[in-house]
């Protein structure tokens, strides 16, 4: 309901919104939504160089661990791989000075860390490949910004897995980015839960 002229919008409308709003820059979503802003990574800047070499360094220490132990991670799907590789990232990250927090609950970020009493918010996502400039498969999506609590560093941690058997997958590479300067697009959708269903009505039922 728009509150100012009191005019709903159609359905239609709704439905027309990702074509109208196009690419938004994900900073600028982000001071709308929560009111707290993207920092920019900064290569030149002291903190900015100690952050990424103390992140590259649990990482790389992760790639060696997995690979020395031949840890395999028994998933059906490479996001189901990527929770239960998530806690031994953090571990990794426990032995550095990044004190990270996972932060719980689902949606946007997954990982909190504080270097030199600096906050910086880290997105962990997997994925089977490498995902090609121009493919349409959803790598990030953000819905609400109730675990963002103060202006920070944005970052998206990106993992490839392989899989080497049927559902057992192995680390392959990883990689940082800077999520200051993405650009993302509004998806629509109508969804209903098992309760919206019930609501609905049975035809019939068996056992």
């Amino acid at each position: 309901m728009d509150t100012n002229s009191n005019k709903e919008i159609s359905f239609k409308e709704i439905s027309q919104l990702p074509g109208k709003l196009g690419k938004r820059s994900f900073s600028e979503i982000l001071v709308a939504v929560c009111d707290h802003s993207i920092l920019p990574m900064q290569l030149s800047d002291r903190d900015d160089s100690k952050l990424l070499d103390t992140i590259k360094k649990a990482m790389d220490n992760f790639m060696k661990a997995s690979r020395k132990s031949e840890t395999r991670y028994k998933a059906s799907r490479a996001n189901e791989a990527g929770s239960k590789m998530e806690s031994a990232i953090v571990e990794e990250m426990k032995k550095t000075s990044l004190n990270p927090e996972k932060l719980g609950s689902s949606g946007y970020p997954d990982l909190c860390i504080n270097l030199d009493g600096k906050t910086s918010y880290i997105e962990l996502k997997t994925s089977a490949q490498k995902n090609k400039k121009g493919t349409h498969h959803r790598l990030f999506y953000f819905t609400s910004g109730k675990k963002i609590k103060m202006d920070a560093h944005h970052l998206l941690l990106q993992v490839q897995i392989i899989e080497e058997v049927d559902k057992y997958w192995k680390v392959a590479s990883w990689e940082l980015r800077d999520l200051y300067n993405l650009k993302v697009g509004l998806k629509t959708e109508w969804n209903a839960n098992q309760g919206d269903f019930d609501d609905a009505g049975l035809l019939v039922k068996g056992e």
